[in-house]
């Protein structure tokens, strides 16, 4: 299985050849999605660092490309030998999930804060996640919320969304946490698609609800494919349930 977009990444579907086909402009400078696969491939092919690191996401984000964990780390590992914040952070990414790899909170501290010294936003919120799960340093809620903040400042998504999760669970932060993720949601952020779904923000209606999760499942959300699967099911409707369970397995 892919990774699921949740606080780390997910997939989106894009034609082979159409640039940008399918993919969130919110991640482009990720997946290198302004340009076409072949015309990333190639780009990556003369020796691109930042091309490498883009492909390495592509491959994880998107259904364009069979899935190979090998080939992602690989192209990771190779951006990040030659210095570029993306491949460090998408190392980072690997380690924590053991994706191509075992998983290595050690590892993935040393990539992440590789990256995060540039000053790369996705390198501060690897360091971040390393910070709020306790991988390779010492669990510490307060440096991992001021790195989100930073993170945030410096423009990742990602970090943006996951502290508006966070933040929806505080009574006094609620209200704007999910003003955060409504606008996400409505730049095609999967992730906030989906949550916008699963919280039922603003009193969606169950029908609205799980409009917005089957939503974030169509664009490829891996956790929206099986929460939309077995709320499906729920309602009886088996077929197509089992359908989209199956399919956030693969």
């Amino acid at each position: 299985m892919r990774c699921g977009w949740t606080m780390r990444c997910g997939m989106v579907t894009a034609a082979p050849d159409q640039g940008a086909s399918g993919i969130p402009e919110i991640v482009w400078w990720q997946t290198g999605g302004e340009l076409s696969f072949t015309a990333l491939e190639k780009k990556a092919a003369k020796g691109d660092a930042r091309a490498k690191a883009q492909l390495g996401f592509r491959m994880m984000m998107t259904s364009e490309r069979p899935y190979d964990a090998a080939k992602v780390f690989k192209l990771l590992s190779q951006a990040a030998r030659e210095g570029d914040p993306l491949g460090h952070a998408g190392l980072s990414w690997c380690y924590m999930e053991g994706r191509g790899c075992p998983a290595d909170g050690k590892l993935q501290l040393k990539h992440a804060t590789a990256a995060a010294a540039t000053g790369f936003h996705h390198g501060i919120y690897q360091l971040a996640l390393c910070h709020h799960f306790g991988n390779g340093v010492r669990y510490d809620p307060k440096q991992a919320e001021a790195l989100f903040l930073k993170a945030i400042d410096a423009g990742s998504p990602w970090a943006k969304r996951l502290k508006a999760v966070f933040d929806r669970l505080k009574e006094d932060r609620r209200k704007p946490a999910e003003a955060v993720l409504e606008e996400l949601a409505a730049r095609d952020f999967p992730p906030a698609v989906y949550d916008v779904g699963r919280f039922a923000i603003n009193g969606r209606t169950p029908d609205a609800c799980l409009e917005a999760v089957g939503r974030s499942a169509r664009m490829g959300f891996v956790f929206g494919m099986g929460y939309y699967g077995k709320q499906l099911l729920r309602r009886g409707n088996c077929v197509e349930g089992i359908d989209w369970l199956l399919e956030s397995e693969e």
